[in-house]
């Protein structure tokens, strides 16, 4: 059997004998329409009493939040389609880097399309580390200190445009997100992140989830009005659906969509795990670890999870790997990782977790000896490493290959939980 996947600017081919079982697992393609419709039509059909229009009435400033690079928002396409609701009204921008670094020239130009010229005077990108543009809001019961970028104490309203997609220790991205860890500061991001050592942090977890409650009990502590327009994009990055509305109901319903895409059943577990980063969480090892996430639950113990990911950018920042060198080895970046005292504990924990009972290899352009510095096997190329599993697990070895592995979560049909479970959990979204 023969697969091309992406890697980067180009593709890989892969042979796998037919002997072999395969399995090939993606997010859904379920277009449901013209983008531009999709997107008007939520602004009419919007969750809660307030309208956009209501919203944008009375006067005053309107902070927009929109979302970086990292994440394949339809930003520009839906200022497009609200340009007729924000024309001549007092609208600044703010991009939520979170913790990332800033955008690039290209990828402002990405996320506000040929509308850039007409706003760029409007825009500010937010910087953890700028504690000057920062501000105290309060400590929520999980001990997280709140620390905003001060923008949000300057505007009444604030209207945000995300996506929605699984995330692997905050159960979503979207909603919340935005501003928490989007516009916090980076102590905040710390603590908050650090709740992902908990056993509740997991992809498409919402109930018991430390992250994503410290998160909803964050945003108790702003003032502002909120309006979010929050879109659920199938595997081609077409639009899905759009929600707007009050931020928890829009949510809400984008998590039901969110599911419909992005979990996909598999009857089991495999002895090898091919999982490729998509764009754009190819751009760096940081972004790419969401692909070995979502490849660990379908992976055997003992098994090999193999993933791909360009990594154009680099190894994105770079504290758990810090952490990780510094300890040595898997068992000590365990115990020093739970300490949750360093930024980045969550993803050098959640690393070595999984080396504790698989292995991981990795092709990556990244340099051979830093993979293995974190305890990471380098390959070359695709070809190579798949060969080298195939060889290592023998003639019956299962491979299950996600091709968008940044986004794809793997369910097992005996492990789906039951309807009445599924309500538990949509009733504790907020």
């Amino acid at each position: 059997m023969k697969i091309t996947i992406p890697y980067g600017d180009k593709d890989a081919t892969i042979d796998i004998p037919d002997h072999h079982r395969v399995v090939v697992l993606e997010p859904k393609r379920l277009k449901r329409g013209e983008a531009r419709q999709i997107i008007r039509q939520s602004l009419t059909e919007q969750h809660g009493p307030v309208s956009l229009d209501e919203f944008l009435e009375g006067g005053g400033g309107v902070l927009c939040v929109v979302n970086d690079a990292t994440r394949p928002t339809p930003t520009a396409e839906i200022l497009r389609c609200i340009d007729g609701y924000l024309s001549g009204r007092p609208v600044d921008f703010i991009v939520a880097t979170g913790t990332h670094g800033p955008p690039s020239r290209a990828e402002m130009s990405r996320i506000f399309g040929a509308g850039l010229d007409a706003v760029r005077d409007r825009i500010s990108v937010h910087n953890c580390l700028d504690e000057v543009r920062l501000y105290f809001a309060g400590r929520t019961s999980f001990g997280t200190d709140l620390y905003f970028n001060r923008v949000l104490s300057e505007y009444g309203k604030v209207l945000i445009i995300t996506s929605v997609e699984p995330h692997y220790f905050a159960g979503y991205t979207g909603g919340r997100k935005s501003l928490n860890p989007g516009l916090a500061g980076r102590k905040t991001v710390v603590h908050n992140h650090c709740l992902a050592l908990s056993s509740g942090a997991e992809s498409c977890a919402l109930a018991g989830n430390p992250v994503h409650l410290d998160m909803i009990e964050s945003l108790g502590y702003l003032s502002n009005e909120i309006f979010a327009i929050q879109a659920v994009l199938d595997r081609d990055h077409d639009i899905y659906s759009v929600d707007a509305g009050a931020l928890a109901p829009s949510f809400e319903a984008a998590v039901r969509r969110s599911d419909e895409v992005f979990c996909v059943e598999t009857d089991g577990k495999f002895d090898i795990v091919i999982s490729v980063a998509s764009f754009p969480m190819d751009r760096d090892l940081y972004q790419a670890q969401k692909t070995i996430e979502n490849g660990k639950l379908a992976l055997k113990d003992g098994g090999i999870l193999i993933f791909v990911s360009s990594c154009g950018r680099g190894t994105g920042p770079s504290g758990y790997m810090e952490l990780m060198i510094s300890a040595g080895s898997v068992e000590a970046t365990l115990e020093k990782a739970g300490e949750g005292l360093e930024f980045g504990c969550h993803k050098a924990w959640k690393l070595a977790e999984l080396m504790k009972r698989a292995e991981i290899w990795g092709v990556t352009g990244l340099r051979g000896e830093l993979l293995s510095s974190i305890f990471v096997r380098p390959f070359s190329s695709v070809e190579e490493a798949v060969s080298a599993a195939l060889h290592k697990r023998g003639r019956e070895a299962t491979v299950c290959l996600l091709m968008d592995g940044s986004h794809t979560v793997p369910r097992l049909e005996s492990c789906l939980p039951s309807k009445e479970g599924n309500e538990t959990i949509r009733r504790e979204v907020i």
